[in-house]
């Protein structure tokens, strides 16, 4: 059956469901404010019935929260730390929508129409439906040690949140987007003739070495079912607890996706079927980028209330008839409870396959053990016997969340610990099923043998006030000289060096050093104006910047900064 088919088919169930049942939601945007107070929250409070570990979240999640810890309207916080307040009066008002009978942060209109709500540029609702619009604003500009190049990003968009009927959510963001980046951002787009600026997409040239892009993003969401509901929608997601994921990031540009979600008891279940683009092969004969597929599921258990247990499986793939169009997606993969890997065998695919184990341990209501192990092929003896055959590729992450560090209220660190063996990710048929998507790496951005060192400090001073830095190190074993040393995931891995003695960060060693500060005041909500510092350093065979820092000053209005950690 074809993708477009699929797609339909469930559409029309959740039209079918919605006819029935209640409680749309729709997604937290990822690296936002939101984001980072409920995951802080869910290592405070235990009882927060959040699985943190599948990202977005949703608005519904914020309303689970605040009705278990405020139920009663009443409650009016006085004994709180107004870091306390103000943070839980931004989470209510954000989600308003969903917390009938808390009071909203309301205000005299605006000429009698604008800012009803705090949160809302314009808001309207009636017995059968709500509609909020916010206008999306960022403009930086600053300066870089690259010869003084002026460094700017001009953001203009709209974001908006719907519901009807309290049965189908919607949202829609969308922007414009002109820029000029650091050397070395420059550097990265330019090493792949789409111009692919990292994590954004496809851009087309402005001015002299700026990008000119849009940026979308959406989705429709339906409660099918009490605890199962359907996100159809082009967005961004992220498997894992920590600042990088090693199963799927928000590194590549945002695809489609159809989500099956449930919660119940201690469980969460999710199980997304995703179109790809496939930028390393020619273009179709029509001008069409080449399509490829991916499905995802992932089941996480509250084990104890404060341990969480997650297992994952997932599948790149192609599918195309003799002139290279594609097919459609498989529906071998479209069934959201079964094993992958015996899929794969039962076809005699070439299909690329992961599977791991996620785990969070919170203890003593401010620290959080957790991690990812992502095992892409394994052969025991040889791992036991330390033969370094190439195609045992498996990844590590480990890392600990330390909340109200030394006794210093709002002073969160962390620290983790990422290491990829030599061709994970990568595959044979010409990137049809590598863990790429769009030009760019689909879990972590430095692709594949490395080791990195990553270290976040995040200090709310006072209510409206946020400094943070972020540092990490990394060693890379880089490719060179014609030679796949096993770094380059876009690359095929038949072409490995060789068949034994593989090790992690072989071939020509890169170090990079990175540093990221940000001073943040929030001035109305999700509004900001922000000064930034950084620093990059790269010493090895990179073709990109290997020195580099830059400053920039700017304001933004219901956006997230665009980082380019790599």
């Amino acid at each position: 059956m074809p993708a477009g088919r699929f797609i339909l088919f469930l559409f029309l169930v959740a039209v079918l469901a919605a006819c029935d049942l209640q409680a749309q939601n729709t997604n937290i945007p990822l690296n936002g404010y939101g984001d980072r107070l409920l995951r802080r929250y869910a290592i405070l409070d235990t009882s927060l019935d959040l699985h943190t570990s599948m990202r977005p979240y949703g608005r519904k999640d914020i309303s689970s929260w605040m009705q278990k810890n405020y139920g009663k309207p009443t409650n009016t916080l006085e004994s709180y730390d107004s870091r306390d307040v103000f943070n839980t009066f931004w989470l209510r008002d954000d989600a308003s929508e969903f917390l009938e009978g808390f009071q909203t942060g309301r205000n005299k209109p605006l000429l009698g129409i604008f800012f009803k709500e705090s949160a809302n540029f314009f808001h309207t609702e009636g017995d059968h439906y709500f509609v909020n619009l916010n206008p999306v604003i960022y403009n930086s500009f600053g300066g870089t040690s690259d010869s003084g190049k002026l460094v700017f990003e001009n953001t203009r968009g709209l974001e908006v949140r719907a519901g009807i009927d309290d049965r189908v959510g919607f949202y829609v963001f969308a922007t414009d987007n002109q820029a000029t980046y650091p050397g070395y951002v420059t550097d990265a787009a330019n090493l792949n003739v789409q111009k692919v600026v990292p994590s954004l997409g496809w851009s087309k040239p402005f001015k002299a070495q700026g990008f000119d892009f849009p940026v979308s993003r959406g989705h429709m969401d339906v409660q099918l079912f009490e605890h199962l509901s359907l996100q159809v929608g082009q967005d961004k997601m992220f498997v894992g607890d920590g600042v990088r994921s090693l199963v799927w990031s928000d590194n590549a540009r945002e695809p489609f996706y159809v989500r099956l979600q449930t919660q119940f008891w201690r469980i969460r279940y999710q199980a997304n079927f995703l179109s790809l683009i496939n930028m390393n092969q020619p273009k179709l004969p029509d001008n069409r980028w080449r399509k490829k597929y991916a499905s995802l599921h992932q089941l996480n258990v509250e084990v104890l209330p404060n341990l969480d247990l997650g297992i994952f499986e997932t599948v790149v793939f192609q599918r195309n008839d003799s002139l290279g169009y594609p097919t459609g997606f498989d529906l071998n993969y479209a069934n959201p409870l079964i094993f992958y890997r015996s899929v794969e065998w039962g076809l005699g695919s070439p299909d690329n396959v992961l599977l791991g184990l996620l785990w969070k341990w919170t203890f003593l209501q401010q620290y959080a053990f957790y991690g990812q192990f992502v095992l892409d092929e394994l052969r025991f003896f040889d791992l036991t016997k330390a033969t370094g055959w190439w195609g045992n590729k498996y990844a590590l992450q480990t890392g600990l969340q330390y909340i109200n560090a030394f006794g210093l209220d709002f002073l969160d660190l962390q620290y983790e610990m990422n290491l990829v063996r030599p061709y994970m990710y990568s595959y044979s048929n010409d990137n049809g099923s590598s863990y790429t998507h769009y030009a760019q790496a689909i879990a972590h951005p430095l692709g594949a043998n490395f080791a990195e060192h990553l270290f976040t400090v995040n200090y709310q001073p006072l209510a409206q006030w946020n400094l943070s830095n972020v540092f990490f190190t990394a060693v890379s074993g880089a490719d060179s000289a014609g030679m796949n040393y096993g770094a380059d995931i876009f690359l095929n891995n038949d072409s490995h060096v060789q068949d034994y003695g593989n090790d992690l960060l072989q071939g020509f060693r890169t170090t990079t050093l990175y540093n990221e500060t940000t001073l943040s005041w929030q001035f109305w909500h999700n509004t900001f104006i922000d000064a930034r510092v950084v620093y990059r350093s790269s010493t090895g065979t990179q073709p990109i910047k290997d020195q580099e820092w830059f400053f920039s000053l700017g304001v933004r209005m219901n956006a997230v900064i665009p980082t380019f950690r790599f």
